[in-house]
């Protein structure tokens, strides 16, 4: 019997790679996975046992699929990820609706305790060595098909912060995976869609010190820039002390590389670095972010804090919100600090009252909030490149994110308008002009939409070089005259693919387009054709075939254009387009290189004439079939 599994992935994102490829090695295993855990047989919770908070929120997600067992809709809970690490002794006591905890060392060989649970009916428990949780492997994408995240390194060898309750894998440390394994995970995800690809690990920036003796993050990052598909490479958590020069000068001259750095600086205060057990102060912390901005033109600083830890005097906070002020985040995010049991920062003296530790967050994020406005402010007149995600119903208008903002770190938001009839397709980029801002949103309209974008400018260049090409085609005097034809056509060609590719990559179709760019093409190829009957090159009653098809479908284009419809190219329309551009290319090639040989050139004659045959006969069959898939349009 093959179960459903479902699972409910909590926390940061390396968590949720992490579940993906569990997700994945049940699937392989022969479990059948569903989107919704309420809907499965056994539910898993991959938990996040960072902050209060997050354990908070993962006991909840506990609690209610609990729920829906005891009415009988899941058969089986399981729990794993970090909190199940954390509290290994206490879960199936203090959560004895949990038919199994599974350490995260066993992400990669779930399936047969599944199994024993579910033939055997018992409680599992299972925690291996955390150094067995798999680096990388097959996922099962719960990310939009347009983004995902990219896991390049697990574990930590810095000295323990006091803060820290992360379940860090022992035996190994910090554990970086080759580039050669990475670069291949790339291609695949940018194969099935994505356009945007993000690198995690616990610190990116340390990325390779283990296997090539070097941090090696920017190394990486330019060797998948080469991959063709990718528009965006965005970097999270990187840690001021691994922050190279060469990782910088890399960021500003690769454009697919995002200006946007993830720096989670905790403080400002040395003090209170030093207790935290981090190097750096406010001066040196400044100067950073100086050279930072110095040599990443535009970049987008984006960094955490925690307000309230053990010691940290008034004195102390007002440096950390003095240091906030003066270096204008472009992003950030804050947090009260979280007395965890079993880390040392829980047993320092001098705990702060949480209402203290609260009300100095609410204070650091008010000002942060004022800063983000006003640099929203400065965007006003822009034009910036989002990604679209989805439709607000309530505002009525699209959403999306630009380069600026990485998923679900913030909830800003780019919000715009788009033309009447127009719909953009969720996971492509648009251009929008901002003329808004509101807190921290950014609000605009879609720009650059109406005819004549660049594919559709493609297209009419193609309809004015026809001209040039059909005065090379007939004129005799002039030398090498089927060279320049065949170079022109070529291009014409070409631009033909362009502007397709761009239209379709950039959401840029319109009903311009549809219209003019098969309309383009028959321009062109019946100006050759003709030229091709006078030069006695091609067969005239195939011409004249392949014209009546030409027209008769024009004819039908229009006459929908009337119904307030637009009809694009099918399959057999563009293989029709494509043989007949191959026909006239060769024919062309043959007679250049029939002026150096001309024994050679009845023989190569004929050859054309066999390949126009060819395209005649794509042109018929692909226009009966046209005119039976748009009946409806003909009987009006």
């Amino acid at each position: 019997m093959a179960y459903k599994v479902g699972m409910v992935s909590l926390g940061c994102a390396k968590n949720q790679v992490d579940g993906e490829v569990l997700m994945a090695s049940l699937k392989n295993a022969g479990f059948e996975t569903v989107d919704d855990a309420a809907l499965a047989d056994i539910a898993i919770v991959n938990t996040c046992g960072f902050i209060e908070s997050a354990k908070r929120e993962s006991i909840e997600e506990i609690l209610e699929l609990a729920q829906l067992k005891k009415e009988g809709r899941i058969q089986k809970l399981v729990v794993t990820g970090c909190l199940s690490e954390r509290y290994q002794a206490e879960m199936h006591k203090e959560l004895p609706e949990v038919d199994a905890v599974i350490g995260i060392g066993a992400n990669g060989d779930i399936a047969p305790l599944l199994t024993r649970m579910m033939e055997e009916d018992q409680y599992v428990e299972s925690f291996p060595d955390k150094s067995k949780m798999p680096l990388c492997g097959e996922r099962v994408l719960t990310t939009p098909s347009y983004f995902a995240y990219v896991k390049i390194a697990e574990g930590c060898d810095k000295p323990g912060a006091p803060t820290c309750a992360i379940p860090l894998p022992s035996g190994g440390g910090y554990r970086s995976r080759t580039m050669e394994s990475i670069e291949e995970e790339c291609r695949a995800l940018v194969a099935n869609g994505a356009k945007e690809l993000i690198l995690i690990a616990q610190d990116t920036s340390r990325y390779g010190i283990d296997l090539y003796g070097e941090y090696s993050l920017a190394k990486l990052m330019e060797r998948l820039c080469r991959i063709d598909g990718l528009r965006w490479l965005r970097v999270l958590y990187c840690y001021p002390d691994s922050i190279t020069d060469e990782l910088l000068e890399v960021m500003a001259r690769e454009e697919k590389i995002l200006p946007y750095i993830d720096l989670p600086l905790q403080h400002a205060s040395g003090k209170i670095l030093r207790a935290m057990n981090r190097r750096g102060d406010r001066q040196s912390l400044t100067a950073l972010m100086e050279r930072i901005r110095e040599k990443v033109p535009g970049v987008v600083l984006r960094t955490t804090f925690i307000t309230g830890f053990p010691g940290e005097t008034e004195e102390d906070f007002t440096e950390l919100a003095e240091f906030v002020k003066d270096v204008r985040f472009e992003r950030m995010g804050c947090f009260a600090y979280s007395q965890e049991e079993d880390t040392p920062a829980a047993l320092l003296p001098d705990q702060i009252d949480e209402d203290v530790k609260e009300r100095r967050a609410e204070i650091l994020m008010d000002d942060q909030m004022a800063i983000m406005e006003a640099q929203g402010e400065e965007l006003l007149g822009q034009t910036l490149e989002v990604l679209v995600e989805g439709f607000d119903r309530y505002a009525e208008c699209w959403f999306g994110r630009s380069w600026r903002d990485a998923p679900a770190v913030l909830t800003e938001k780019v919000f715009f308008t788009v033309p009447e009839g127009r719909r953009p397709r969720l996971g492509s980029f648009v251009k929008v002009k901002i003329h808004e801002c509101m807190d921290a949103d950014l609000a605009g309209e879609w720009e650059g939409e109406g005819s004549m974008n660049l594919p559709n400018k493609l297209t009419i260049l193609r309809i004015i070089m026809v001209p040039f090409f059909v005065f090379f085609m007939l004129a005799e005097f002039v030398p090498h005259r089927y060279l320049f034809a065949l170079i022109l056509f070529c291009a014409a060609s070409y631009t033909d693919h362009l502007d397709g590719k761009i239209a379709r990559r950039d959401n840029l179709i319109t009903n311009f387009g549809k219209l003019m760019d098969p309309l383009a093409d028959k321009i062109l190829v019946v100006s050759a054709l003709i030229c091709m009957v006078k030069l006695d090159l091609a067969s005239t009653v195939c011409v004249l075939l392949i014209m009546v098809r030409e027209f008769a479908i024009t004819s039908i284009r229009l006459l929908a254009v009337e119904q307030g419809r637009v009809i694009a190219a099918n399959n057999w329309g563009k293989l029709k387009t494509v043989s007949q551009m191959v026909a006239i290319i060769a024919i062309l090639l043959m007679q250049y290189i029939g002026t150096f040989v001309p024994a050679a050139l009845p023989g190569m004659t004929l050859a054309g004439q066999v390949l126009i045959v060819i395209a005649t006969f794509f042109t018929v069959v692909s226009g009966v079939i046209y005119i039976k898939d748009n009946r409806d349009v003909i009987k009006g």
